[in-house]
């Protein structure tokens, strides 16, 4: 007897496929994508541009007060005369947790 089977179809694993290169630049796909969305509804991506814009402000004004007071530490520590003993006084804790540490290490 002869029996035809259809041949069975293999199943394909996507980990194991060739990645096709028929897929448009990412630039371009994108800049596509917010033509269509400007097209359809230009208040909401205005909308969601600026508010992705107001999210960083936060994030840069809280870096900016950072630096106001780090400058102003260090310029009373300047004005004070205290800079050097200061600094020495932190490298040599760091100095001595450094032997402390390596200390607990050997045996």
């Amino acid at each position: 007897m002869s029996s035809d089977t259809a041949p069975t179809k293999q199943s394909s694993d996507p980990a194991t496929e060739p990645h096709s290169d028929d897929l448009p630049p990412a630039l371009s796909a994108m800049w596509r994508l917010c033509r269509l969305g400007y097209t359809h509804e230009p208040r909401l991506v205005v909308f969601a541009v600026i508010l992705t814009l107001c999210q960083a402000i936060p994030d840069a004004l809280f870096a900016l007060w950072l630096k106001v007071l780090a400058d102003a530490v260090e310029a009373s520590l300047r004005k004070a005369g205290e800079s050097p003993w200061h600094l020495g006084r932190l490298d040599l804790r760091q100095e001595q947790d450094a032997v402390r540490f390596i200390g607990s290490l050997t045996p």
